[in-house]
């Protein structure tokens, strides 16, 4: 496959929340054009790690905690025309992060993703989801699963949104693994392999929908009693 020719575009107020955001290139800011360059290259490792799981044809994607939508927007490159949605903050102000709180801006975002060729993106508050959403081809969460939101409070919508085949990428603590295989089994995910992490406390743990869920309710409950939440996360989880 040829290389990817993908540069993004990123409007002064997305790249407010992408020096946040972005925390693993944050000490590298002596200027845009430098830190854009080391933005651009965490977006190619990312997807050279894990786009041997990425279905194809792809048409859709949800993207838990994707910020911005720098790699949905890499991922609209390869994919043309790409139906793109984000869950995540809606409102959060530029360069304040609130405790336990999602960390993104809907009005920042669609300007970022529309200047990159996403031109009709939805984004969802894990305030308010929908009963009845779309489902999707891919469902990621990079460098976010459980981060700043418990997973139990958008588990169930991820699993409304999946279909026998859809693929879920997500990063995972690797001290938490196999616990991960176990639950996510009973969300009727099969494991169809791992990749390297964004640093090494962490792998991307890759899963495909084998059937419908009957139990979306039961595993979110056991989710929230048992999946570690922000308050337990290392001090260094952004390095």
């Amino acid at each position: 496959m040829a290389s990817i020719d993908f540069t993004p575009i990123i409007p002064p107020q997305a790249f407010q929340y992408l020096q946040v955001q972005a925390g693993r290139i944050s000490k590298m800011i002596d200027g845009p054009g430098i830190w854009r360059a080391a933005y651009r290259q965490q977006l190619m490792d990312s997807y050279e790690a894990i786009k041997q799981f990425i279905p194809r044809p792809l048409t859709s994607v949800l993207d838990i905690g994707g910020g911005m939508g720098g790699f949905d927007a890499l991922l609209n490159r390869v994919h043309p025309n790409l139906y793109v949605a984000i869950l995540d903050g809606m409102r959060s102000p530029p360069n304040v992060i609130e405790r336990n709180q999602p960390y993104s801006n809907a009005t920042a975002a669609e300007h970022f993703l529309r200047e990159n060729g996403v031109h009709q993106p939805v984004f969802y508050d894990p305030e308010s989801l929908p009963d009845d959403p779309p489902k999707f081809d891919l469902v990621i969460s990079l460098q976010a699963w459980c981060f700043h939101i418990m997973p139990s409070s958008y588990m169930d919508f991820a699993l409304k949104s999946s279909r026998p085949g859809t693929v879920w990428i997500l990063d995972v603590r690797i001290m938490q693994r196999f616990w991960a295989s176990d639950l996510f089994s009973q969300a009727r995910l099969d494991p169809i392999g791992e990749a390297p992490g964004f640093n090494d406390k962490y792998t991307r743990m890759a899963f495909r929908v084998h059937r419908q869920c009957h139990r979306r309710r039961l595993v979110a409950d056991r989710t929230r009693r048992r999946w570690p939440g922000p308050d337990s996360r290392p001090s260094d989880w952004r390095e």
